[in-house]
């Protein structure tokens, strides 16, 4: 597999500081936390995508060089890291909704197995997307090995 390069020593505080953000941060004009009211929607089988914003970090008190740099250049690791967070902040489900083959196999398996044995990744009813801050991409060819694993921009026509 991947190895992940172990992130920087301020790996705690940086959790902290995400798990602030994702807790916190709001959007001006709306009167809910943005990423909460995304897991929301998440709970109530409403949305499969989340993507997290460097930019609104960078726009949150939470948005220091060090973090968005880790971020930025480890983000596999960090992908986890805010799964995670995600996992724990998750809301109930605040409206009904109809069973889907991923409720009816969870409910399945939890059953049979013994839960902790199914893994946190398989009970996820999301993906999560990092969006780069906005800034200049680079062409394709300009990466390299070293940039395996990080967060690029590359500009190209599909």
């Amino acid at each position: 597999g991947m190895s992940l390069k172990r992130p920087s020593q301020n790996f705690e505080q940086h959790r902290e500081l995400l798990q602030k953000f994702i807790s916190d941060y709001t959007v001006k004009g709306e009167s809910d936390p943005k990423y909460i009211s995304l897991l929301q929607e998440v709970a109530n089988r409403q949305r499969v995508i989340i993507e997290l914003s460097l930019d609104d970090l960078r726009r949150s008190t939470q948005g220091e060089d060090d973090l968005l740099e880790s971020i930025s250049g480890n983000t596999l690791f960090y992908v986890n890291q805010i799964c995670e967070i995600f996992d724990k902040l998750m809301p109930a489900p605040d409206m009904e909704y109809d069973e889907d083959t991923v409720d009816v196999l969870t409910k399945h398996r939890e059953q049979t197995d013994a839960p902790q044995r199914v893994p946190a990744s398989l009970k996820r009813r999301y993906e999560l997307f990092i969006v780069p801050e906005t800034g200049k991409p680079c062409s394709v060819r300009t990466l390299m090995a070293q940039h395996v694993g990080s967060l690029q921009t590359v500009r190209g026509i599909v």
